[in-house]
């Protein structure tokens, strides 16, 4: 999963799995119920526990996407 925001140079960088959880509330449907809530946080947890997170600092050009290209399927770092 990507977070993309408007940055003023192209960088990708995988997120410590501490730092996923605030991202993803401020991401999300958050629900109104309590059980819903803890129901849904058993969801985030699973999901940062399996699948890695990260940050996408992206210009408006081709090069954001060629540099999340490279982190993503050819191990380079942003």
């Amino acid at each position: 999963i990507i977070f993309i925001r408007q940055g003023k140079d192209n960088q990708m960088t995988r997120l410590d799995p501490d730092k996923v959880l605030p991202e993803l509330i401020r991401n999300i449907y958050r629900p109104d119920q309590d059980h819903l809530w803890d129901r849904m946080l058993d969801i985030l947890a699973v999901l940062i526990d399996k699948v890695p997170f990260y940050t996408l600092d992206a210009t408006h050009s081709i090069e954001a996407a060629l540099v999340a290209e490279a982190c993503l399927f050819k191990g380079g770092k942003s």
